[in-house]
């Protein structure tokens, strides 16, 4: 019996936790979005200044990287988002 309480309570204290864990992920794809938009903002600047080709593929070369980087966190936040649907039910 005591286990079985102790069982309850512990998904009690996940479930009660929930909303900080959803807000958590807000604030990362809050984080993400600002990192696109900033880079599309430089990138618009960058395109009347840049003197050659080479620099411009450098340039998108770091933007390729930062979106490869943007993408492996939505994976592991659709993961945290599976979780936590697992959780409620």
């Amino acid at each position: 019996m005591a286990e079985h309480d102790e069982l309850n309570e512990a998904l009690s204290s996940t479930q009660r936790n929930i909303p900080d864990l959803m807000q958590a992920i807000a604030l990362e794809q809050t984080a993400m979005a600002k990192l696109i938009a900033a880079e599309t903002e430089k990138f618009s600047g960058l395109t009347g200044t840049l003197s050659n080709v080479e620099d411009l593929h450098l340039h998108g070369e770091h933007v390729r990287e930062l979106l490869k980087l943007i993408i492996k966190k939505e994976i592991l936040i659709e993961f945290h988002l599976d979780w936590i649907r697992e959780m409620v039910r």
